[in-house]
């Protein structure tokens, strides 16, 4: 393998990490996101007194979640694959939502979150991709 190959599967390696983790990025955040806006217009458009502070309870689910989603879609042979992986992450999603709403009554927020919230959208993801394979 000359120089030139080996510069260019680095760089396409270097990269393909870098987007993987913006969208690890926008995934992780896009729950907390998610849930102070149902906050806002459900409660007269205001905003909790912790304010965003307490939205970031929600981050390690979308972390985790997030982390399962992309580590399958990576693997994925086929388009095919990549869309019931994502198909199952989104069809979790609002069972994750009340999963996630719900859990700080049933143990603590940050575990309840990342397990009830978290739990669906891998559980979900997971069924997509091995529902979908061919071999």
């Amino acid at each position: 393998m000359s120089t030139a190959t080996a510069k260019c599967c680095c760089t396409n390696t270097i990269l393909k990490t870098v987007i993987n983790l913006i969208w690890l990025g926008v995934l992780a955040f896009a729950w907390p996101f998610i849930h102070l806006t149902v906050f806002y217009f459900r409660f007269d458009q205001r905003l909790p007194a912790d304010g965003l502070g307490g939205a970031l309870v929600f981050l390690p689910m979308g972390l985790l979640s997030g982390a399962l989603l992309l580590y399958l879609l990576n693997r994925s042979t086929d388009s095919r694959q990549r869309r019931f992986t994502t198909g199952g992450y989104l069809i979790a999603a609002p069972f994750a939502f009340v999963g996630s709403l719900l859990s700080g009554l049933a143990s603590n927020p940050h575990i309840g979150v990342a397990l009830f919230g978290g739990g669906p959208l891998a559980l979900g993801a997971w069924l997509g991709y091995h529902l979908s394979r061919t071999d």
